[in-house]
């Protein structure tokens, strides 16, 4: 397999800024990757955390797109055109769109900001559940600024969210009887302690979501012709929305006939 080849200096100074900028603004996608130096953090949610992210998009495409591509190796021109895609979209779907005014289910975020330090065996228990007990603390500020999110909320995603806030605490449980007995006793009481303030923060949370968010959750979640144009042209796929049904039509008839093959021998 040939060696990819990275020479540009400019190229890397770029690279690791937006690599550590990514890291630092999502904390669990961090933990995700492997990089533990925000173990202990969540996320910024709400309005401005929204357009802090805009600007970091619209900051890395820049820098990226100012690099001369004459200058640049394959792999570098490969790498520099894949990120640039991934920063249009992103500001497709938060920018233009507006999408993150459909609300996030910060319930699901925050669970697996604590799997993720629960399952991967990366560090000793201990100091895993420190950072656990840190993100604990961190979810009443968390959910009280992500309000602002939920201001176009289709009315299925309003009953997902729900769901996800009502299931989470189970995981606290699964957690706290997992590190049972592995830990510390003052650092398991510790998480206990974190745990019981987080899971009445998400009852609040909850509580405030289904009386005003809920009942006036009736937006459209689908695109729409224009933006689904707009979408097809982002991703480039060479095939517009008419060839698109009709390639979709064409799989579906070959599998419906495939699945009448299977039933008839089954029959």
């Amino acid at each position: 397999m040939p060696q990819r080849v990275y020479q540009h200096p400019g190229f890397a100074k770029v690279s690791a800024a937006y690599y550590d900028e990514a890291m630092r603004l999502n904390p669990v996608l961090a933990t995700f990757m492997g990089e533990h130096a925000y173990d202990g953090l969540l996320p910024e949610v709400g309005v401005e955390a929204v357009e802090k992210q805009i600007q970091f998009c619209r900051a890395s495409k820049a820098a990226f797109a100012g690099l001369p591509e004459r200058e640049l190796s394959l792999d570098e021109r490969i790498d520099r055109a894949g990120i640039i895609h991934v920063l249009e979209m992103e500001l497709f779907w938060q920018e233009d769109l507006k999408r993150w005014q459909h609300g996030q289910d910060l319930a699901d975020l925050i669970g697996s900001s604590l799997f993720l330090l629960y399952a991967r065996d990366y560090a000793p228990l201990y100091q895993r559940v420190e950072s656990m007990i840190l993100r604990l603390k961190s979810v009443p500020i968390l959910l009280e600024t992500g309000k602002s999110l939920y201001q176009r909320v289709p009315q299925l995603w309003a009953e997902i969210y729900i769901e996800s806030a009502r299931q989470l605490p189970g995981l606290f449980g699964v957690i706290g009887q997992g590190i049972k007995d592995q830990v510390p006793d003052f650092l398991a009481t510790q998480f206990h302690q974190a745990a019981n303030e987080a899971e009445q923060a998400i009852k609040h949370w909850r509580h405030w979501f289904e009386h005003a968010v809920a009942p006036k959750a009736d937006a459209d979640w689908a695109l729409g012709t224009s933006a689904f144009q707009a979408l097809l042209g982002l991703r480039r796929l060479g095939m517009g929305s008419s060839e698109l049904r009709d390639l979709g039509q064409m799989y579906l008839g070959s599998v419906g006939e495939r699945v009448t093959q299977l039933a008839r021998k089954l029959s």
